[in-house]
């Protein structure tokens, strides 16, 4: 079986997500006659693509709901890796453009994957019968013979030196939440009770350059113990983690943070840290190798038995091996596709036109995805962009939704709707023939107020246009922008992101 995961672009790669999802379940597929393949989906042709299976992970624009249209048609297994929630903040309208490229894509796909099982319960509320593979995000190693050995080194040192390295690492910031550093300044009280029975403090924090604004760093003023922070590097955060006997992980209780994977607590756990994690409880399943408390810590400190040691170590291979394995990871997600593929009928779709409408904030990558599907892309009155359209929407003199189709287009309208054509004008350097009639002035509506008034209604105006002119067809509206342009469910056979 030949997998091929979706990516938004090469730098990707290099991301925990991809880095540890995927990278670590590479060497087990291929020792057991399968693969698995990361591509930029910029570079995606899903017309001649020959994978057996296709998993979109973190394309959250139009380019993969017309790889997946395209996938689904051609009789291929498509599913969706949701690693982070964008999805279930009802009320937020800057995630509308989420909810609506969630929705769309539930109607494409055949299955979902998601690292942890509060994930999976927020995807089945967009699709309650689609399958939902819980992967784990494996160690790179267990190192279940050395813990023992590692634990006890770092403890006697700690004791020598009262000395409490203690350590933070993570991404700091993130545009949407207060995570990451905010999380570390707002529970980093905790801390102090260290100090106060006598041992020293040694605290380093590890991120992402992005989070090491003045804004960020000034957050961690509130911290009680001292500390550096360092920039993030995979080997950095490795070496880090070596030497340090208590990793330090507060979750706060919002949407975004408890559904995150148990990657960040697994890593410290095989590198022989304690685990503090105050807060939601995210890393429960690891119990009773996580410390929710100061109190508890403090009293295996003071008697030397800690709770990752050596009397927890059979304990800690179990839980490793069921949580954390790349090995039994790999199998797993195997099995569930080879069923999956069983059960699912591969009948190849009736063929259908394609058309990408650009909303207010839309992107080349979406017009130049129509091209390689042969779909038409098409322009709203809300875009400003200028792209190569087939066929455009203005706004009349008397507030009328025109269809005006370029030169090249033409002979992909149905009916008689060509024989109508009889303006001609000039948009962009390419000539235009309006299907209606009405004067029209080639100006996009930029107005935040304007485009928050007539979008909604507008869009399905143009879906049918286009289902009228063109025939029956799948339309998918390219949207990025931020403000909550429409948030309704899409009818059915009409897409929008």
């Amino acid at each position: 079986m030949n997998i091929c995961v979706l990516i938004p672009s090469e730098n990707y790669r290099a991301q925990a997500g991809a880095r540890i999802r995927y990278g670590r379940i590479s060497a087990p597929l291929i020792e057991s006659g399968h693969s698995i393949d990361l591509k930029d989906i910029g570079q995606f042709d899903p017309e001649t693509a020959e994978d057996d299976v296709y998993i979109i992970s973190k394309c959250h624009d139009a380019q993969s709901l017309i790889c997946a249209h395209s996938l689904s048609t051609r009789g291929k297994i498509v599913g969706v890796d949701l690693f982070d929630d964008y999805f279930s903040h009802s009320a937020d309208g800057r995630f509308a453009r989420f909810r609506l490229w969630l929705t769309t894509l539930m109607d494409m796909i055949d299955f979902v994957m998601c690292s942890t099982p509060a994930m999976g319960e927020i995807a089945r509320r967009y699709s309650p019968n689609t399958p939902i593979h819980v992967m784990n995000d494996p160690a790179d190693d267990i190192r279940a013979e050395d813990i023992e050995r590692i634990v006890d080194k770092k403890l006697s040192e700690a004791k020598k030196s009262r000395t409490l390295k203690v350590t933070w690492f993570g991404v700091g910031d993130n545009p949407h939440f207060q995570v990451g550093l905010s999380d570390l300044a707002a529970h980093g009280r905790v801390l102090a009770g260290l100090q106060d029975v006598g041992w020293k403090v040694s605290l380093t924090i590890l991120t992402n350059k992005r989070a090491m604004t003045a804004d960020g760093l000034t957050q961690l003023r509130r911290l009680s113990v001292p500390f550096s922070v360092e920039e993030w590097s995979e080997a950095r955060e490795q070496v880090l983690l070596d030497d340090s006997l208590i990793c330090f992980l507060p979750v706060n209780a919002q949407n975004f943070s408890i559904v995150k994977s148990l990657n960040r607590a697994v890593s410290a756990l095989t590198s022989g840290c304690q685990v503090l994690s105050n807060g939601y409880p995210l890393y429960a399943r690891l119990n009773p190798l996580i410390y929710d408390g100061l109190t508890p810590l403090l009293d295996d400190l003071s008697r030397g038995d800690l709770r990752l040691g050596r009397a927890s170590i059979d304990r800690y291979t179990l839980l490793m091996q069921s949580l954390a394995s790349w090995r039994q990871e790999a199998a797993s997600l195997v099995d569930f596709l080879q069923k999956l593929r069983k059960e699912t009928s591969l009948q190849v779709a009736g063929q259908q036109t394609l058309a990408v409408l650009h909303g207010a904030v839309t992107n080349g990558a979406a017009h130049d995805m129509a091209r390689k599907v042969d779909g038409l892309s098409i322009g709203s009155p809300f875009c400003g962009a200028r792209l190569a359209f087939d066929a455009v929407f203005r706004y009349s003199d008397k507030g009328e939704i025109i269809l005006l189709v370029a030169d090249k287009a033409m002979s992909r309208l149905q009916g008689s709707h060509a024989r109508r054509m009889a303006r001609s004008c000039t948009i962009a350097n390419q000539t235009y023939w309006a299907l209606e009639a009405g004067e029209f002035q080639d100006i996009p509506i930029v107005s935040v107020s304007e485009q928050m008034t007539l979008y909604s209604g507008s869009i399905q105006q143009m879906q049918d246009k286009i289902a009228d002119a063109f025939g029956t067809a799948q339309v998918i509206v390219s949207e990025n922008s931020p403000l909550p342009l429409r948030d309704l469910p899409p009818c059915h056979g009409n897409s929008a992101l």
